[in-house]
């Protein structure tokens, strides 16, 4: 008995002081319902004193265990039976053993604790249920003084983030037509929602919502299963749905509270939980601008929060920052340096930045300490795809009207295929392709293989390699090679050396004329939604030609919505060639701009998988020298379909109106883009 009065004595004070707890959560002495622990301290002394005076005498301690449990000492009187088993009958054991195991539930349960410390209390507990279903076989789930035990084991199996267990043991219970209690719906949601099944999780907090409307509930719970229910929606697509439940529970939320007796009003912790979930979620409806700028002024009004800065980092990952995103995933690890999500983001960023060392020990750390957890899940994914083999393939028909450049019809194929990431920043690749064309009835083609080498390091990504060809005059060997060098998030420059590229017009090539060209270039992007590029790219071809080329390429937004973007764009081009009279289209001078729209409307979303499609309008002009100025115009249809991280796929179709040598032509292209990594 010894062993157990000091921790008695320490309950029982946390119990007189339960009045003052109640305060600062903001319910009000009056307000509460009067609890056994309260209202039973003088019957649980008198019971103690008793038993310390007759500690043999067997109904003495009976009365004690039952004034205990009446206390809610669950675990007070589960150690008393321990010591007296021998005086206890087995289906009183069995009760304090499921009370002990509730009680440890419920501590799992706790914000306050630790995650390990939880997952070790929802542990134990689990261990006790699962040692009372085995030992007692005879106890059927239809029972119901046995439903309490697999209730109870749900809650465990939900803290320990077990929750396809949660999800089994649920559907055991509806199979055998058992009324699940309303506390556990949420829970139940949750895990649905874990297991991305977003239609079921959704049916189960809107039921928990209405069923539990009238019950007495901590206002923190109804906003939990209010931002559930907010993602479930989102993650079926039900976009306006979402938005509306997050845009109506943030109003209905006041930031401040105020409890009686107390002048000044206190942080409400429910408002900021809410406010996060509202901050990120135009994010999720094409909009990351105002989700950045939502972040940014909840972080500055609560400037010790990581969990905001770690919102907030995300964001401007997704925004195409994660320069910044680093810098302020800097500044939450001063302040929570192993919280799993900082972790998660900084593997995240760290792959965005190609820093692959630090990100695969990120990777291996939250692997270990949180394999539980959906982010690092997540992650490991994103990790995996990084490890893969990748292989793109591009595929092109023309259909033209005999145009000098495509002829009666174009098409071409090229693959390459990377291999997966060598000493972290080398990937060796292959690759093969061809070109083939018919001009005034004759069929010419190009075909090539390649071989190489790509070096991606931080800010920088090399790539080089081999080219032979083939076109009618032997085996041709070409080289290559190109860079991009990020200077910051918003500037990008880069450039590429060709000996004997490809990409010569077949034209030249039927009459063996090969091109060695380079190529400088600076982009602009200061999100992902919008971009300037400028190029300059000079070439020599062998009979003496000197190209040079220029490009201006833009993209704005213009208007934005849940599901449709409206983006301007515009073409600025420009050639001049040192020959005249070749085999091959060579202007001596032209000047081309094309400009319009783009509307790109998101047809389904689903956790990694996107389907969405465009169509594009454009109109510009086109001058030559020697021919005059004609006018352009294009309209296009595209749709990309992504899977998951390992398969992309996008289609399209341009039709095009441009003169040629002072001639109108028309031009259909069609086109098809597969990634896929394995």
């Amino acid at each position: 008995m010894s062993m157990l009065r000091p921790l008695l004595w320490f309950v029982l004070g946390a119990l007189i002081t339960q009045s003052v707890g109640a305060q600062s959560i903001g319910v009000s002495i009056a307000d509460q319902q009067e609890s056994p622990g309260q209202s039973d301290i003088p019957a649980l002394l008198r019971a103690q004193n008793n038993y310390e005076q007759k500690p043999a005498d067997n109904n003495t301690l009976l009365t004690y265990i039952a004034t205990l449990r009446a206390a809610r000492l669950s675990s007070v009187a589960y150690a008393l039976a321990q010591q007296h088993r021998d005086s206890i009958s087995a289906d009183l054991l069995r009760e304090l053993t499921v009370d002990y195991a509730a009680e440890l539930t419920r501590l799992s349960l706790a914000p306050a604790r630790s995650e390990t410390e939880r997952y070790r209390l929802a542990d134990r507990a689990l261990e006790i249920y699962d040692a009372l279903l085995e030992a007692n076989n005879e106890i059927s789930v239809t029972k119901t003084t046995n439903h309490r035990i697999y209730f109870d084991r749900i809650q465990a199996l939900h803290a320990r983030k077990r929750m396809g267990e949660v999800v089994q043991s649920y559907e055991q219970l509806r199979a055998q037509n058992i009324v699940i209690p309303a506390y556990l719906l949420n829970e139940i949601g949750d895990a649905y929602l874990y297991l991305e099944q977003p239609e079921k999780a959704a049916t189960l907090y809107q039921t928990s919502l209405i069923t539990n409307a009238a019950a007495p509930r901590d206002r923190s719970d109804v906003i939990k299963e209010k931002i559930g229910r907010y993602y479930a929606l989102q993650e079926q697509g039900r976009w306006t749905e979402a938005y509306e439940l997050i845009e109506t529970t943030y109003a209905e939320e006041p930031p401040w509270r105020r409890l009686p007796g107390v002048s000044q009003p206190l942080p409400n912790d429910s408002y900021l939980e809410v406010a996060r979930t509202w901050a990120v979620a135009p994010l999720f409806h094409n909009d990351p601008r105002l989700a950045l700028e939502r972040l940014e002024t909840l972080t500055e009004s609560a400037p010790r929060d990581a969990g905001l800065k770690i919102e907030l980092a995300n964001t401007q990952r997704a925004y195409g920052l994660p320069r910044a995103a680093q810098i302020t995933l800097k500044q939450a690890e001063a302040l929570a340096p192993l919280n799993p999500d900082l972790l998660t983001a900084q593997a995240q960023t760290a792959l965005s930045l190609q820093e692959w060392e630090q990100a695969q020990e990120l990777v291996a750390f939250t692997q270990k300490h949180y394999p539980e957890l959906k982010t690092t899940q997540h992650l490991q994914e994103d990790w995996a795809t990084h490890e893969k083999w990748e292989l793109l393939i591009g595929a092109q028909k023309t259909f033209s009207s005999d145009s000098p450049v495509s002829g009666s019809g174009e098409h071409a194929l090229e693959t390459t295929l990377y291999s997966p990431p060598i000493a972290s920043n080398w990937r060796a690749l292959v690759g093969a392709g061809q070109t083939n064309a018919t001009f005034n009835d004759e069929p010419l083609r190009n075909r090539w293989v390649k071989g190489g080498a790509q070096w991606r390091a931080g800010n920088t990504t090399i790539e080089a390699g081999l080219i032979s060809q083939r076109y009618g005059y032997g085996q041709k060997t070409g080289a290559y090679g190109n860079f991009e060098q990020k200077l910051s998030d918003t500037w990008t420059m880069g450039g590429a050396l060709a000996w004997r590229t490809p990409a010569t017009p077949l034209r030249a090539l039927a009459d063996n004329i090969s091109t060695n060209s380079a190529q400088a270039w600076i982009r602009w992007t200061p999100n992902t939604y919008r971009e300037w590029t400028f190029s300059v790219t000079p070439s020599r071809f062998s009979d003496g030609n000197r190209r040079v080329e220029l490009r201006i390429y833009g993209k704005e937004p213009v208007k934005q919505w849940s599901t449709v973007r409206l983006d301007g764009e515009i073409e600025v081009s420009a050639s001049s060639n040192t020959k005249e009279n070749t085999p091959y289209y060579n202007p001596k001078a032209d000047f081309g701009v094309l400009a319009g729209v783009r509307l790109t409307h998101l047809l389904e979303q689903r956790y990694e998988s996107r389907l969405e499609h465009y169509v594009q309008l454009l109109g510009g002009s086109y001058s030559q020298k020697h021919f005059g100025t004609g006018p352009m115009a294009a309209i296009g249809y595209g749709i990309s379909w992504r899977a998951n991280h390992n398969l992309e796929i996008s289609s399209s179709i341009l039709g095009i109106r441009r003169p040629y040598d002072g001639k109108q032509e028309k031009e259909l292209r069609l086109a098809l883009n597969i990634s896929l990594r394995f």
